[in-house]
Parts: structure tokens; C-alpha cells; sequence
């Protein structure tokens, strides 16, 4: 008999181009560090931060909008708007940038330098300083087009403050050439004036002058100090009573109201110009370091922003009697993993760093990641490592032989393992299953668990290198089993992962992250920015020089041209010729987030990592196509070029339909 068989396959064309529209799903609107504020308007406020993101609202902070004004992805850490349309912004590798319509647009200025610079204010549109690592000071009398550089001592200058035309002063870190600078003539010399503030030590990171008398400074070990005369004499108004706390900003309004940022979320206020200060603890948790002001030096009545870690955005719309949390985040611990079984529903894991090790994440999307929710489900120590066979069926893994958890009904409910390896200390990096009986758990111990039971029973297996971490499994089929991990060191099963043997050793740095493509041919990923390739199932790995450093967590291929890896400080790099050379892509992370797991599935790709971060990338659109089969005496096989037959990252939708029985 004869039956005509419809397959309807489900394609995606990628797009291989630089921008991948990376998007922030945790935290929201952005994760990243929000170092300074403006408010330019009642409507109009302004957050800027790493990666040269600039946060915008319009309807005074009830929505916002992110973008990067900068190609390079430079941190920003300082902005100064002389009037609602002329402003300029500092950061790292000399970074200054110009607007003249509002921020709407940037154009970057020639700094000369490529230190990081802290800071910047202008007196006016035209004349301006910026300050930064090296004693460096630049100088503008024509709005940027020319900076003139001098330096004063060899330490990072941290703070520069226009008081007047002839007024200037500098915060600084040195107890030799001074922590305190004053010009009295508009720049041409500078002066060490610390020891006219009593008790002035640290780093100054704030100052702040209502007039050319009447000034406050905030340091690095928690003080606040006032002068009254011009910087001639002057002490300490308040100590939060911790050496190691920093109190990054502090401005005032009139000579009464002012306020200060510090860490942990607590914003301090005065109504009285510093004589008592109330320390308030914000709904935010992180350090703020950017505060603006509507109408600094002014009688207004003000909204007050503040920026901070993480995305934090903290907003008082009634001078400080409240304060309203703007920005939103399921976790900003540190995301170790990720696995989407599909495209619509995905799984990522974590736990905490700045509060310990008691506490491990798993988060959970149904919608591509539009939204995540955090599961009901604490299994007592930082989660490492997630593998899920399809939306219900998974595996997390903590630490110790008990650290391994079961699901089958989607993280609802989860069954705890006793898989009798490593010790109750060896964390579990990775899980990798090849089908739903034969599965892996690899431990920070030098072992791996092998079941082949669907996690029933379990066997302790030697990593074949002694007892360094392994961080990566690559399952290639039933028989070849590719492993990586500390101490340079990469092993193979070709029997199923029943044993492996060292096959190699790559100089003195930590392998974190392999693809293989098949038996042969592959990539590894580690430390010192180091990438290796082998196309003789790992006898011989040669070298891919990279442009960084920084180490390289994570390597997925979505077919045998393109890939991705990523890591720390914002680094992330793609392929479309199967390896042979790597493009930067810009994650507009900043320097301080990391990279730790990338997956592909469908059209997208997703990004977890420090901080919380999730990022979600399209990678191309969705079509489809019809192919009719004749079948006679059973099934035909049909193969269709540009399928990709078997990958660990990918899943291939199809379906098919008889179109009638007796056909």
C-alpha cells in the first residue's frame, strides 16, 4: 500500500551579524551598575553606568528605557549637565562623551588618555575638568573639542568640583600629595589642603560646595566632614561608624538639606546641614554610588534618584520622606547554568555569594524568558549545574554525594540522589545525560557519577587525572564522552563513560567549557583568555589566539559555523566560519559582570551570569517547509542537507500527518 507522508519542518535562518539585540531579562530594566544620576527635568531623569548603558525616563521615573551610547562598551562613571541640553560623561579608557541635545544623542571627544577617568564638571558649557587614575587632570576651554592634560601626584583623583570660575577642588586618595586639592585660580595651581580638615583620611569620593564658604566631603571609611570657610579649617560631621564603608556621593540642596549614598542601600539625610544625619535603610540592598538632585543649589522642592549596583534605582519624589524601589530583580546572586529543553521553557541556576553558600537558586521561564519565577525549592547550598531531557524531566546538582536532585513533573517536586561520590564538600559542576537512562554528574573532586538507570543507581568513576575539579562533560554519543577541568587537564571515555583516560594536559590554565562537534573535532575554552582546537579527538589541541585575557567560561555551537563563547568582564566573541576566526559581540556588560553559561535554542540564544544577569539574544526567525514522501513497504529515510542531526544545544521541531488512510 501506498501512503503520501507530509513532514512540516520548523527551520530557523540565522541572522549572523554583530548585533544579537541582546536584551536584560533579569535584573529589569538593566543589570547593570548605575554609577551616577541626573534629573534634568520634573519628567526627565537619567541614570548612566558599565557598559555605557544610559537609563531614561520621561514620566519621572515611572517607566524606563535603556540604551549604550557607547560601540566599545566603556563603563561610565561620571555625568555633569551644565544646562537641560549640553552634558558629558567620563569612564574607562578615557571615554568622553558630548551631548548637546539632552542626551538624546552622544558624539565622543578626543581625552588623550586611556586611563579610567571618575569624574567631570563643567562651570559652564564651555570650561570643564575630568579627573582620573594617575594624577591625571584634563582641561577644556572650548566644550571638548581640545582637553589639556596635566597631572597632580601619581594616585587616582577621584572627585573634581567647581565651586566658581576660580574655586576648584579635587578628591583624591594620597596621604602624601594630598586627599583634599584646592585652586584658587581656576586650575593653573593646586594645592594640599588635607590637613585643614581634621580627621580627613582614606579616599575622598564626595564633594560637595553650596557656596565658596560652606562645603562637604564624604570618604571612603565612613565620615562625612563640613568646612565653613572655604576649605581654611574644617571637621568631622558624621561617622557611620565603619572604616570599610565607603560614602560614594553627597549634595545638598540649600545650606540645610543634603543627602548621602553609601552601601547596602541606605541613603542618609540632614535637614540641618549636617548636624544630624538620618540613616535610611531603602527597599535596595546594593552599594548606591550616583545621586541627582532637581535643583541642586537651589529653594526647589526636589525628586531625588539614585543609582546604584546592579540596575538599582531608588527614587523620593517627596525630598526624601520616602523612597520608591524603580528597578526589579528575581535573584542578583550569580547564575552558574542554564538549559532550555525548548524554546519556550527554560531553567537556570545559581545561589548565593554575597550572603553565603546556604541558599541555591533555581529559576524557571514558560515564555522564553519573558518572565521568571523563582521555584519553591531550597536544596540548602549554591546550585551549580542543570540538565533537563525535555520541560519536565531535569536534574540540579549542589554538593556531595547527596547533591543531586531529580524532577519530573517541572521542578514542582524534586527527589534527592545519593549518587556514593566525591565528598561532602566537591560541588557538582556539571550533569549531562544522552538519553533518559544514561546520564553523568561531574564533581569538583576528580570523579564522576555514571548512571544508566535514569539516576536510580549510580557508579563513582575516576575523571582519570587524580582529584582536580572537572567543570564540563561533552556527551558526542553513547560511546564518547569528552571531560575538562582544573589543572589544564581534559580526559575521554570511548566506552560509555564506564572509564576515562588523561588524554591531554594544556599548559598551566583551568578548562572551563568544550563543544565538540563529533568524535574529532572541538574546542575548549579557560582561563587567560585561552581557546584550543583539536580535529583528532584530542591527541593534538593547537591554539586559537584570542584578543583577551579574561577568562573564557562557556563555548556553544549551534551547528557546525556558528557559535558563541563569553566570560569574565563582559567578553563575548562569535563564529560563522566553524571556529576559524571570532568576532566581539558587545553583552554592553561593563567590566565587573561575567559570563558563566550560554545556550541556543530555536531562534534565540540566552546569557546568565553574574549579578543575576540574564540576557537574551535572536539569532534569526522562524519558517517552515512541507516535504511529501512517498512511503512503500515501510518507512524511507529522507535527509535534508543543512539539519543538523545531533546537538547537545539545539532541538529540531517536527511533525507529520497521514492524509488519509487508505490512500
Amino acid at each position: 500500500m501506498k501512503h503520501i507522508i507530509i513532514l512540516t519542518f520548523f527551520l530557523s535562518y540565522i541572522a549572523f551579524a554583530q548585533n544579537f539585540d541582546w536584551q536584560w531579562q533579569n535584573p529589569l530594566p538593566t543589570g547593570a551598575d548605575h554609577n551616577d544620576a541626573v534629573i534634568l527635568s520634573t519628567n526627565k531623569f537619567m541614570l548612566f553606568g558599565n557598559g555605557s548603558a544610559v537609563s531614561v525616563s520621561t514620566d519621572a521615573g515611572n517607566t524606563w528605557s535603556i540604551s549604550y551610547i557607547d560601540s566599545q562598551a566603556r563603563d561610565i562613571y561620571d555625568v555633569i549637565f551644565p544646562d537641560q541640553n549640553t552634558g558629558y560623561v567620563v569612564g574607562t579608557f578615557g571615554l568622553i562623551m558630548k551631548t548637546t541635545d539632552g542626551g538624546t544623542n552622544w558624539i565622543e571627544q578626543t581625552s588623550g588618555v586611556s586611563i579610567t577617568l571618575w569624574d567631570v564638571d563643567f562651570i559652564n558649557t564651555e570650561v570643564g575638568f575630568a579627573v582620573g587614575n594617575s594624577g591625571n587632570i584634563l582641561k577644556t576651554t572650548d566644550g571638548g573639542n581640545n582637553w589639556s592634560l596635566s597631572t597632580y601626584g601619581t594616585t587616582a583623583i577621584y572627585k573634581v568640583h567647581y565651586v566658581n570660575d576660580t574655586l576648584i577642588f579635587l578628591g583624591s586618595t594620597s596621604a602624601t600629595t594630598g586627599r583634599l586639592i584646592r585652586s584658587t585660580n581656576g586650575g593653573s595651581t593646586w594645592e594640599n589642603i588635607t590637613a585643614n580638615i581634621t580627621g580627613l583620611d582614606g579616599a575622598v569620593r564626595g564633594i560637595h560646595f553650596f557656596n565658596a564658604d560652606t562645603g562637604w566631603i564624604s570618604n571612603s571609611t565612613g565620615k562625612i566632614f563640613k568646612t565653613t570657610n572655604g576649605g581654611a579649617s574644617g571637621g568631622i560631621i558624621y561617622d557611620i561608624g565603619s572604616t570599610t564603608t565607603t560614602i560614594y556621593e553627597v549634595k545638598f540642596i540649600d545650606a540645610n538639606l543634603g543627602y548621602a549614598l553609601t552601601s547596602a542601600g541606605r541613603v542618609l539625610k540632614t535637614i540641618n546641614g549636617g548636624i544630624n544625619w538620618d540613616l535610611i535603610q531603602t527597599t535596595a540592598t546594593e552599594n548606591l554610588y550616583g545621586l541627582g538632585i532637581l535643583g541642586v543649589n537651589s529653594e526647589a522642592t526636589t525628586p531625588v534618584l539614585v543609582g546604584g549596583d546592579v540596575g538599582s534605582i531608588i527614587l523620593s519624589l517627596d525630598d526624601g520622606a520616602t523612597w520608591e524601589m524603580k528597578n526589579s530583580s528575581v535573584t542578583n546572586e550569580i547564575l552558574q547554568r542554564l538549559w532550555f529543553p525548548g524554546e519556550l521553557t527554560g531553567y537556570v541556576v545559581g545561589g548565593s555569594i554575597t550572603t553565603g553558600n546556604s541558599f541555591g537558586d533555581i529559576l524557571k521561564t514558560t515564555d522564553s524568558g519573558l518572565t521568571w519565577t523563582k521555584l519553591n525549592f531550597n536544596p540548602g547550598y549554591r546550585t551549580y549545574s542543570v540538565y533537563f531531557l525535555n520541560d519536565n524531566l531535569g536534574y540540579i546538582g549542589t554538593q556531595g554525594p547527596t547533591g543531586l536532585y531529580k524532577t519530573t513533573n517541572g521542578g514542582l517536586d524534586w527527589t534527592q540522589l545519593n549518587t556514593g561520590t566525591g565528598t561532602s564538600t566537591s560541588n557538582i559542576y556539571d550533569i549531562k545525560f544522552y538519553d533518559e537512562n544514561l546520564g553523568f554528574a561531574m564533581y569538583g573532586s576528580g570523579q564522576v557519577a555514571r548512571t544508566s538507570d535514569g539516576g536510580n543507581t549510580w557508579a563513582a568513576i575516576s575523571a582519570g587525572w587524580g582529584s582536580a575539579a572537572g567543570y564540563e562533560i561533552f556527551i558526542v554519543n553513547s560511546s564518547v564522552i569528552y571531560l575538562c577541568g582544573g589543572g589544564n587537564r581534559v580526559s575521554k571515555s570511548t566506552n560509555g563513560g564506564l572509564s576515562f583516560t588523561q588524554i591531554t594536559t594544556l599548559g598551566t590554565i583551568t578548562l572551563y567549557s568544550m563543544h565538540f562537534f563529533d568524535e574529532n573535532n572541538g574546542f575548549i575554552v579557560g582561563s587567560s583568555g585561552r581557546l584550543y582546537k583539536t580535529t583528532n579527538g584530542g591527541t593534538n589541541f593547537t591554539e586559537i589566539q584570542m584578543p583577551t585575557t579574561a577568562t573564557l567560561y562557556t563555548i556553544r555551537f549551534l551547528n557546525n559555523d556558528f557559535g558563541l563563547m563569553a566570560g569574565a568582564s563582559g567578553f563575548a566573541y562569535y563564529t560563522t566560519d566553524g571556529g576559524s576566526n571570532w568576532t566581539p559581540t558587545q553583552l554592553y556588560l561593563g567590566t565587573t559582570q561575567s559570563i558563566r553559561d550560554i545556550r541556543f535554542a530555536g531562534t534565540k540564544v540566552w546569557a546568565v551570569g553574574t549579578d543575576g544577569t540574564i540576557l537574551r539574544g535572536n539569532i534569526g526567525t522562524s519558517s517552515t517547509f512541507q516535504l511529501s514522501v512517498d512511503v512503500l513497504n515501510g518507512w524511507n529515510m529522507v535527509s535534508i542537507p543543512g539539519l543538523h542531526p545531533v546537538d547537545q544545544n539545539v532541538d529540531t521541531w517536527w511533525q507529520y500527518r497521514d492524509p488519509g488512510a487508505n490512500v
